[in-house]
């Protein structure tokens, strides 16, 4: 019988992919030494650390960043400039990654990231900071998918989840030290610090990778210009963002720099709906050309988990945005303790992550988790809503733990819900759709809650005799009236909370939707897979009945038969773990009806 090792080509010259419906043929990467493998899997590691870093990071920096600037209605700007990006570009991602040498890409992608943490860190208003963390937002989407291709490419099948799952470990670090980090450098440093402390592990990273990755060229078909500008949909993605800009500036002035009934508010507001309307027209006329096709979207697991994620993280975003302001300018902490206390909030999450994720592999079952995030997001938002000046540590902490583990339950299981209700070839443009929409929801969100809060902020301060003017989160507390405008803040914070509220209650019309799937054992569909031609033979296989493992020895072994040759597959998130190859004995089980080896091994 021949192993799994024995099957899976280790050289450029053993593996010639022929996919018939593959626009590129990704050739297999020599092995590289193991020092050299665990100098790159370092470099990725910080790559990734970087960019999680920075998702989190600057919450507890904002408010510093406000007073200095006197910008408290960008707060919104700041998380949206950063996420736009991360949303519009990352389905682009993938297909760069499956057209052109991965190496190049992610090094791009660090440069842009690295680009944009140096200008948002000597940016000397709040728009060129905005700016800034646009063109980070821009690196930012393509480093995480990079680093897992870069590993999938680099690691034997069975042994790609062991690695990848570093990246998860990472993040989970990156996430839990940055509001630490973050208050720290604040109050004995600047908060300019918070994002230079990501330059010198950038550009480590990129040396390293930029020295010690090698990895062949891919194989692309001919294609003309104009052929490869229509793949990456430049007509939908320029809508879209226009839409989004434009809903973004009207949701900005309403209320404050202008009134609702305002002409220029209501013309951005009709302007961003009908490019919305020339989006979804584009989307639905271009194919598999799409930024997010309609065969895909319209699969109802993937709409349900597009509008659950979409919630989800919206009121993730509106939390982590507005909690540190409860702190900083409500409880009036430094950054410092206010960093700590936002442990409740993330360490939660980090192990609810895996918790849920080792419960789902052992169960089988996604369906339920759902539910369970649901009700632990409205409950903990709900709370949140109750807080005034005098709530006691341990309330607030515990709201926060709450919402915490609602958020984490379900935050990385549409990964495993897509790869049940979707065919191989179909994964990545799945999970670029799912992703697609949770970095929409962020940047709705955190751009909605903060027009919610100032206009709330500029009524209730109107009401007690004081103008808000230009100030900062905590400067526009002002000394001479300090309790009647810790409680005009206090009320005017509830707003965004109230949304989160709002948004995690509709999530439950997500989970509603999801199909019950059982992920234990194979893909939810029939379907004939192929590993390649190799040296004149195909190794293929057909599931007898969906559902069915592949194995008699695990019943938890999820088939991910020919991947490896199709790199694009693991783009966007780490693949079923148990991968492998399928073998004669699976023949002998009657779970795999023919098998055809290459005649190397016969």
């Amino acid at each position: 019988m021949a192993s799994t090792e024995q099957l899976r080509p280790n050289t450029v010259e053993d593996q010639t992919s022929n996919h018939d419906n593959a626009s590129t043929t990704p050739i297999a990467p020599k092995k590289l030494k193991t020092r050299s493998f665990i100098l790159v899997l370092i470099a990725l590691n910080i790559g990734v650390f970087c960019v999680a870093l920075m998702n989190v990071i600057i919450s507890v920096a904002i408010p510093s960043i406000t007073d200095d600037f006197a910008s408290i209605g960008s707060i919104g700007w700041y998380a949206a400039s950063y996420l736009l990006p991360t949303c519009a570009f990352q389905p682009h991602y993938g297909k760069l990654y499956a057209r052109y040498s991965a190496k190049w890409i992610i090094l791009a992608a660090l440069a842009f990231f690295e680009t944009g943490v140096l200008v948002s860190a000597f940016a000397s208003n709040s728009t060129v900071l905005i700016l800034g963390r646009a063109v980070s937002g821009l690196g930012a989407a393509g480093v995480y998918s990079g680093a897992l291709l870069i590993i999938a490419l680099l690691t034997p099948c069975e042994r790609t989840p062991v690695f990848q799952s570093s990246i998860g470990i990472v993040i989970g670090v990156a996430s839990v030290s940055a509001p630490l980090m973050g208050g720290w450098m604040v109050d004995h440093l600047s908060w300019r610090a918070c994002f230079l402390v990501n330059i010198p592990g950038g550009l480590i990273a990129a040396a390293m990778l930029a020295a010690l990755l090698k990895l062949p060229p891919v194989q692309r078909e001919s294609k003309t210009k104009l052929q490869l500008l229509k793949l990456f949909d430049p007509a939908g993605t320029m809508c879209f963002l226009a839409s989004i800009v434009c809903l973004l500036l009207a949701l900005d002035w309403a209320g404050t720099k202008a009134a609702w009934s305002s002409a220029r508010v209501i013309l951005l507001f009709v302007t961003s709906g009908v490019l919305c309307f020339m989006f979804i027209i584009i989307q639905l006329f271009s194919g598999d050309d799409a930024t997010i096709p309609r065969r895909i979207l319209s699969q109802r697991t993937i709409a349900s988990l597009s509008f659950f994620i979409f919630c989800l993280f919206g009121q993730f975003a509106c939390d982590l945005y507005f909690i540190p302001l409860y702190f900083q300018a409500v409880k009036a902490t430094n950054a410092a303790a206010s960093g700590i206390n936002m442990i409740a909030l993330i360490a939660p999450m980090v192990l609810a992550i895996l918790a849920s994720g080792a419960l789902c592999s052992k169960t089988g079952h996604y369906v339920p988790f759902f539910y369970a995030s649901a009700i632990f997001m409205s409950v903990g938002n709900g709370l949140l809503t109750t807080l005034n000046e005098s709530t006691p540590p341990l309330l607030y902490i515990s709201y926060q733990i709450s919402v915490g583990i609602g958020t984490g339950i379900a935050l990385q299981l549409p990964v495993t819900a897509v790869q049940a209700v979707l065919p191989v070839e179909d994964l990545p443009v799945g999970l670029a759709t799912v992703l697609f929409f949770e970095f929409l929801g962020g940047s709705v969100a955190a751009s909605g809650g903060t027009n919610a809060f100032v206009n709330a902020l500029f009524r209730q301060y109107r009401n007690i005799g004081l103008d808000p003017g230009d100030h900062g989160a905590r400067t526009v507390i002002v000394d001479h009236s300090r309790t009647a405008a810790v409680h005009a803040y206090m009320e005017a914070l509830r707003w965004p909370f109230r949304l989160s509220l709002v948004l995690a209650c509709l999530s439950i019309c997500g989970a509603v939707g999801l199909e019950w799937k059982r992920v234990k054992g194979s893909r939810s569909t029939t379907a004939v897979d192929s590993c390649g031609d190799r040296d004149g033979t195909t190794v293929s296989f057909e599931l007898k009945e969906a559902g069915q493992a592949p194995s008699p020895r695990r019943s938890d072994e999820m088939p991910c038969y020919g991947c490896h040759d199709r790199p694009e597959c693991f783009l966007h998130s780490p693949p079923a773990s148990h991968v492998r190859y399928p073998e004669k004995h699976d023949i002998g089980a009657g779970r795999i009806r023919s098998l055809k080896l290459p005649r190397v091994l016969e």
